[in-house]
């Protein structure tokens, strides 16, 4: 059963459930809230509760039962937030278990990891910017803090290991299922790619590049993409490669795209391309591990919060699923090409959230009016048993 999780312009939270007919029947989760997270193997919700009266808060509802919640994550007496219209940062660990959040600490920013049902929670892990990625049988987070990499145990915050004291040029950390972790250095005028694994302590290098790096690995596979930057301040990527474990890397498409996110079978990749007109407009590409174009999807202008999920996609792609769990079709956010009238200027209507079968000739079809969209995986089963 497909459910999606939306978020209206004004902070309302809804729960769309797909019909047998196709048709999507919505239910008010809440009235207000920031970027909801499906718990894995849950039909569970996490996202940004926060306001005046509680302070900043991260809630957990039900969806089967009244969306009541299950538990609450305080942190802190004040309203802050980590970005302009992102309060937090949530990801839950692949087994469900643990929920990572990132808040405001003073003048930085700071990671902490929640039982699920509350209780027990970790130290805190600082630093600015901060990304992270779980390993895959959740006993680690490893956090690119700064210019820090650490292996953090996250139910205590105790660093188990500092992988790199010099660690810039790419954002979120790859691990793979087997427990290899990729990050960058700078050195000699590039970017080095190293490896380690959260087994061994040693590091090695995979690969130079010239610029900065987004890495990601294949789902199922130890094969590691590395999206490059381009050398102009563009803010797009200019080549994607694919590295397998010997090193030896090849170039599957170039550029300019803005973000890229593997299917979850990991047998074909979405590229979001900015059209050559520069009004906004992009659209998505959809590739084999060869680079060859399966399909394409209509143009569209992206919602600002959709914005910000491309532009942090090596890190919302973990835990925040715009891909459904077959692998099939894709969620997009903003307005058609043909909605003529820019959101700064008043639009009436609005953004919408659209889905898209990734095939020839499917057409961007509406969901509900929004400015996010995530699909559920409260059906996937947790990697890894409860604690």
């Amino acid at each position: 059963m497909d459910q999606v999780v939306v978020t209206s312009g004004n902070g309302r939270i809804s729960l769309l459930t797909r019909s047998a007919d196709g048709s999507w029947a919505a239910q008010e989760v809440r009235e207000a809230g920031a970027w909801p997270c499906w718990r894995p193997g849950r039909a569970e919700i996490a996202f940004s509760a926060s306001n005046e009266e509680r302070g900043s808060v991260v809630d957990v509802v039900h969806t089967m039962e009244g969306f009541r919640i299950n538990s609450s994550f305080s942190q802190g007496d004040e309203l802050t937030a980590i970005a302009p219209r992102v309060p937090h940062y949530v990801m839950w660990s692949p087994d469900g278990s643990i929920l990572s959040v990132v808040s405001r600490a003073d003048e930085t920013l700071g990671l902490v990891c929640f039982r699920g049902e509350g209780g027990a929670f970790g130290g805190e892990i600082t630093g600015a910017p901060i990304f992270s990625s779980w390993s895959h049988d959740s006993k680690l987070i490893v956090v690119h803090a700064g210019p820090r990499v650490l292996v953090v145990e996250p139910l205590t915050g105790d660093v188990v290991r500092t992988i790199s004291e010099g660690a810039v040029g790419f954002r979120a950390p790859a691990v793979s299922e087997s427990g290899r972790i990729v990050y960058a250095e700078p050195r000699d005028g590039a970017l080095r790619v190293m490896q380690t694994s959260t087994a061994h302590d040693e590091s090695s290098e995979l690969a130079q590049f010239g610029s900065g790096s987004v890495l990601a690995f294949r789902p199922g596979s130890e094969d590691l993409t590395v999206g490059v930057a381009s050398g102009a301040e563009t803010g797009a990527l200019s080549e994607l490669w694919l590295i397998p474990m010997d090193g030896a890397k090849r170039r599957i498409s170039r550029g300019p795209y803005i973000a890229y996110c593997w299917s979850p079978r990991g047998d074909r990749l979405a590229l979001v391309v900015p059209s050559q007109s520069g009004d906004g407009r992009h659209y998505v590409r959809v590739i084999d591990d060869e680079g060859n174009e399966l399909c394409a999807s209509e143009a569209f202008v992206p919602s600002q919060e959709f914005r910000i999920w491309l532009a942090f996609f090596d890190q919302y792609s973990q835990s925040h699923a715009t891909w459904d769990a077959t692998g099939e079709t894709l969620l997009l956010a903003g307005r058609l090409v043909d909605d003529v009238v820019h959101s700064s200027l008043g639009d009436s209507v609005g953004d919408k959230v659209f889905a898209w079968r990734a095939a020839r000739n499917e057409p961007l079809e509406m969901v509900a009016l929004g400015v996010s969209g995530f699909f559920s995986r409260a059906d996937s089963k947790p990697t890894h048993p409860e604690r």
